[in-house]
């Protein structure tokens, strides 16, 4: 759990557990970027179930639940390949679309490491303990720039 994006990053909740089944049995079903789905449209197809069905089953789902579910299964490897980009979630099928993926998550890495710097930097420049704050290298930050 991230301190600050508990909310994001924290356990589910008993409830969004309990939509793992359907979000990984749907998630598998969407192989290609041709057949990404935004969060917004899962909550808004989900819901519309409830209106035709008379249930409140997804009464309580919303883009933030979702998108939290949809993490944990991307961090926890439950669907395989799932991935997001500005499209939506989808499984990707081709190499080039991984590459296209590790690419932008190690272009978003860099960003922050960048603004991580101008926090240290500016905690220093207050009077704070230069060593706070510092992580350690693990080396991998070009694992694969051999790849190409």
């Amino acid at each position: 759990m991230l301190k600050g994006f508990e909310d994001y990053t924290g356990d589910l909740t008993d409830y969004e557990k309990s939509l793992l089944p359907l979000f990984v049995k749907s998630m598998k079903l969407r192989r290609g970027e041709k057949m990404a789905i935004k969060g917004a449209q899962i909550v808004a197809d989900l819901q519309a179930r409830d209106a035709v069905d008379g249930t409140k089953r997804f009464e309580k789902l919303t883009v933030h639940r979702a998108k939290r579910i949809l993490s944990y299964m991307r961090v926890n490897d439950m669907v395989p390949g799932l991935m997001a980009n500005q499209k939506g979630y989808f499984v990707t099928t081709t190499l080039e679309e991984l590459e296209v993926y590790i690419d932008s998550l190690t272009g978003r890495i860099n960003a922050i490491n960048l603004l991580l710097n101008t926090a240290r930097n500016n905690y220093i420049g207050m009077g704070g303990d230069p060593a706070y704050g510092q992580c350690v290298d693990i080396g991998h930050s070009d694992i694969f720039s051999s790849l190409s």
